[in-house]
């Protein structure tokens, strides 16, 4: 699986920030490409330096055309923020994702029969991943 997201978020206080978040997922073996807007939440253990924290998001992956599918989506992070400048972070952390494809195409392949089918499915992963906070 690849992922692109970018989230715009505000701090709460020092510890907890919200915000909405967007990005494109391709998903390989099965293939599937979604479009997910998320909710975030994270909270910094510690605010004002390297710090352990912990993120939620959930939200639902958008039908931008032909090639995407459409579901709910969530995940759950723990990471680790390193303070690189005055104003920039690195953020690594690592969690299960979970993403509903809604009317999957599913192939039954049996003895001598070959049948298509649309059905609900969900794909569970662990995520890892890199990214910065400005």
């Amino acid at each position: 699986m690849n992922r692109f997201r970018t989230t715009f978020g505000y701090f709460l206080n020092p510890a907890v920030s919200v915000g909405l978040g967007f990005g494109l997922d391709g998903y390989h073996e099965p293939s599937y490409n979604t479009a997910p807007l998320v909710a975030d939440v994270r909270y910094y253990r510690q605010p004002t330096g390297n710090s352990l924290f912990i993120t939620g998001n959930g939200g639902y992956a958008l039908k931008l055309g032909a090639g995407f599918e459409r579901g709910v989506t969530t995940g759950l992070h723990v990471g680790y923020r390193v303070i690189a400048g005055r104003s920039t972070n690195l953020l690594f952390s690592v969690g299960p994702e979970a993403q509903q494809i809604q009317d999957a195409r599913i192939n039954l392949i049996g003895p001598g029969s070959f049948e298509q089918i649309e059905s609900t499915i969900w794909l569970k992963s662990i995520s890892f991943n890199a990214g910065f906070l400005f």
